[in-house]
C-alpha cells in the first residue's frame, strides 16, 4: 500500500478527497434540478428535500463504508487532512445552506436558527442510523441497511427535517 499511495495521512487525503468528489457531484446533481421559483413555494421545496433526502441515503447505501469513514475522520483530532476537508466540503453545504436561506426569506420554514447547526445534527442523524442501526423491540441495534429498516429511517428523517424547517409533510396538507 505504501508504494502505491504513501502514509497513511497520503491515503486518508486521497480517500477524503475521492469522497468530497462523490458528495459534490451528489449535491451538484441535485442543485442543478432546483426550479428557480423551488424555495417560494412549499409544495416545490418539499420535494427538493426529499429528492435529497433519497440521494443521501441511496448513496450510503450503495457504499456505507464511507459514513464509517467520516465518522472515525470527525472523531479524530484536527490534523493536516482537517483543512482540505473544511476547503472541501464547506463548498457541498454552502448550496444547501443557500436554497434554506432563500426558503426561509419567502416565509417557506418557519426555523429561526442557525443552517449550520440544522445541517450539522442531520449528519450526526444519519451516520448515528447507518453505524449503530435501529432498535427493535428485542435487539438493540439491527441492521440499518435491511430494506424495512431503510425505509422506515427515510420516513423518520423526511418527518425530523420538515417538523425543524417548518413544512408540512405532504400527507397534513389541506
Amino acid at each position: 500500500v505504501h508504494r502505491h499511495v504513501g502514509t497513511k495521512r497520503e491515503l486518508y487525503r486521497k480517500v477524503v478527497e475521492r469522497l468530497y468528489h462523490e458528495d459534490r457531484a451528489l449535491v451538484e446533481a441535485w442543485s442543478a434540478r432546483l426550479p428557480a421559483a423551488s424555495a417560494q413555494n412549499a409544495d416545490t421545496a418539499r420535494d427538493v428535500v426529499q429528492r435529497l433526502v433519497d440521494r443521501v441515503i441511496e448513496r450510503i447505501v450503495q457504499e456505507p463504508v464511507n459514513t464509517r469513514l467520516h465518522m472515525r475522520r470527525w472523531f479524530d483530532p484536527p490534523d493536516e487532512i482537517s483543512a482540505l476537508e473544511s476547503e472541501l466540503y464547506l463548498k457541498i453545504y454552502k448550496p444547501m445552506i443557500e436554497f434554506l436561506e432563500r426558503m426561509r426569506a419567502a416565509g417557506v420554514v418557519s426555523f429561526e436558527g442557525d443552517f449550520r447547526y440544522f445541517l450539522r445534527g442531520v449528519d450526526w442523524i444519519v451516520v448515528g442510523y447507518f453505524v449503530a442501526g435501529p432498535m427493535s423491540a428485542t435487539q438493540f441495534r439491527t441492521d440499518p441497511l435491511e430494506p424495512a429498516n431503510v425505509a422506515a429511517f427515510k420516513q423518520f428523517l423526511l418527518a425530523y427535517v420538515y417538523r425543524m424547517l417548518g413544512i408540512a409533510p405532504a400527507e397534513s396538507r389541506s
